[in-house]
């Protein structure tokens, strides 16, 4: 599937988007902080929860509105990830 980084996550990553393989949401956050480490993990994680403001979309879709981290991938999928985003 293809999964897309957005504002600091590309920063951390070095990419805009890539390929990896995963049956969820949380086994694909797994691989990602195994491939980028701590900095992503703190990124998006406090604790053992998602950050507030933290979006991940799989086509689109909260997938806080699906089954979360045991929300189901498949190999056409998109996965967007967004970090919480400051302003003012």
């Amino acid at each position: 599937m293809i999964v897309k980084y957005f504002a600091t996550l590309r920063k951390i990553t070095g990419v805009q988007e890539e390929n990896i393989n995963a049956k969820t949401v949380g086994e694909l956050l797994e691989i990602i902080e195994g491939k980028y480490g701590k900095e992503f993990h703190d990124s998006i994680f406090s604790g053992e929860n998602f950050k507030k403001g933290v979006i991940i979309l799989k086509n689109g879709k909260n997938v806080i509105y699906l089954d979360n981290l045991n929300t189901k991938l498949e190999d056409n999928d998109i996965v967007s990830i967004f970090p919480p985003v400051a302003g003012g």
